[in-house]
């Protein structure tokens, strides 16, 4: 899978307009704060330039000397380190998604979104089709002349409860691993944001 910036940057580059679902995604935001940094870093290459001469002698570039000069390089040191760490924090972000199986933060949201529904649908669809065994009439599936606890004992209701309480413990161990990792991930952004 390919790094988020080097994914999002085609996307910094077109000449079209951007869906929204891309234009304000956390990955883009990560994309333009890196190329934000790598910006500043070439106004402050280029203002070193006013601190240095080509000695035609050695055929170098040396210093004139310029106090400046020593803060730029400083200042340049600490654009380069936060631009690392933004790769950094893009690399991380790259891994976990590749490690959950989604191209995006949105796609995980949305896999938490879906495992969160199975969790609160579960019981209802349950209760609906015990409903349903109960309300059918006697040839077409229904069992309206047993009581409740009965009815329960049921293999063809016990199977469709057997399979929802599956779908409920996946949901449950899904959300369970899910959860940390958009932590993770919001807290990474956050990291990246303030740099």
């Amino acid at each position: 899978m390919a790094d988020v910036i080097e994914k999002f940057t085609a996307y910094r580059n077109s000449r079209y307009p951007l869906p929204p679902n891309i234009k304000n995604s956390a990955e883009m935001a990560l994309t333009d704060k890196y190329h934000a940094i790598d910006e500043k870093l070439g106004c402050l290459r280029s203002e070193t330039m006013k601190y240095t001469f080509f000695d035609a002698k050695s055929g170098t570039v040396r210093s004139n000397g310029d106090q400046r000069l020593a803060e730029l390089q400083q200042q340049i040191q600490a654009e380069e380190g936060k631009q690392t760490r933004v790769s950094e924090i893009s690399a991380m972000v790259s891994a976990i998604l590749s490690e959950h199986g989604v191209a995006s933060i949105r796609e995980l949201h949305e896999l938490e979104k879906t495992h969160a529904g199975t969790l609160h649908s579960a019981p209802w669809r349950a209760w609906d089709n015990f409903r349903l065994f109960r309300e059918r009439p006697p040839g077409h599936g229904g069992y309206p002349d047993l009581l409740p606890s009965d009815l329960a004992q049921l293999p063809d209701y016990r199977a469709i409860e057997d399979v929802e309480r599956v779908n409920l413990e996946e949901a449950k161990a899904a959300l369970a691993r899910i959860k940390p990792v958009l932590q993770e991930i919001s807290d990474l952004m956050a990291e990246a944001r303030s740099l």
